[in-house]
Formats: structure tokens, sequence, C-alpha cells
């Protein structure tokens, strides 16, 4: 997404939809993320590679936390 990075974009969304579920998904550790200020601590990511089975639980989760403050 060029110009727009995915902690943006989810911020974007939750001005749009608050409470809509969004997973994140990354190649670098959340504490570097954390650390750039791209996202707060405690964020859920799924992080790259990952498996489909990965994927679906990570979906099970973010329907899962629907309604709970982001």
């Amino acid at each position: 997404m060029p110009g727009l990075d995915g902690a943006r974009l989810r911020a974007l969304v939750s001005e749009v939809r608050p409470g809509l579920p969004v997973i994140l998904m990354s190649g670098f550790a959340l504490e570097e993320l954390v650390r750039q200020g791209r996202v707060a601590q405690g964020t859920p990511i799924l992080h790259k590679p990952f498996d489909p089975a990965t994927l679906a639980a990570e979906v099970r989760r973010a329907l899962d936390r629907r309604g709970e403050p982001s």
C-alpha cells in the first residue's frame, strides 16, 4: 500500500467503523513496530510467514474480540 501502512489504515477504518475487527500482519517484531511508534504495545499482529491454521485462529480471536476497546 504505497503511502499507507497497515497501522494507519486500521486507524482510518476505526474512524468509519468503530469496533470492526482488524488483523495487522507484519514481518517485523511487535517490539520494533512499537519502538518506531507505528503500533501500540499489545496490538494483535499476525507475524509473517504464517500457515492457514494460524490465520484461521487469528480471525477467530479477532471476531471474538468484537466490541472490546482496541
